[in-house]
Parts: structure tokens; sequence; C-alpha cells
């Protein structure tokens, strides 16, 4: 981190409550809403974003991977599972996942409840958290 960056960040704190900050719709496949929380443009550092991401029941967040992001997933409200490079696993609240650079992965909604996790990486378009 550059001097610059480190200054712009020193003595800076940002708070946000649930209702605060933009919400996306996502339609089908995921019928549920991104909801970025603390990203560059609002935290004035470019090294994390953080957001929230729900599904809707019986939908899913499609296959893809980030070549140039590292992810942090942690499940905190619903059951699905997370297909991670083909193996499908558990997703409960508490399940953790770090998605490394072009890990493809896949969430998806099976059950009759919304699943919301938070989204934490290295870098991430304010849309998606």
């Amino acid at each position: 981190m550059s001097q610059s960056q480190t200054d712009t960040v020193r003595g800076r704190a940002v708070v946000m409550q649930p209702q605060d900050g933009p919400s996306y719709w996502q339609p089908v496949p995921a019928n549920g809403h991104a909801d970025p929380k603390l990203y560059p443009a609002r935290t004035g550092f470019a090294g994390h974003a953080m957001g929230f991401q729900s599904i809707a029941p019986g939908g899913r967040v499609r296959e893809h991977s980030h070549g140039d992001q590292v992810e942090l997933q942690i499940c905190f409200r619903g059951r699905g599972r997370a297909v991670v490079d083909g193996v499908s696993h558990p997703l409960v609240p508490g399940t953790s996942c770090f998605l490394g650079y072009d890990v493809r992965h896949e969430i998806l909604n099976d059950v009759d409840r919304r699943v919301v996790y938070e989204r934490i990486c290295d870098w991430c378009d304010a849309r998606t958290g």
C-alpha cells in the first residue's frame, strides 16, 4: 500500500446499518439481492470490499470464477449448497469459503428459506459487494 493510500484511511471509520446503502435486485436465477456495504468509493480503501448476497428458495448464483479476485464467503442464514470446483458442500450458518483466483463456484438454495451470506473480497464491483 502506498503512503497516500495509508493516509487516506488513517483515522477513517465507516459504520453501516442494515438498511443503509444500495441494494441491487438480481433476477432469475438468484431471485435475490446484492447489498454492497463497504467498498472503495464508500471507505476510501481500494484493498477490500464487503457486502451481502441473498438467494430466494429455489434460486442460485450461477457458476463463475474470478481471475483477479480472492473472495471469502460466510453463510449466516438459510441452508443450501456451495459447489466449489465441481464438489458440492453443505451450506449452513457458519459455513466459510475461501475462493482463490480462478476457482469455479456456485451457490444453490435448494430449501424453502432465503439464503444470506456475506462476501468479502480483495476487489469487488460495487454492485456485487
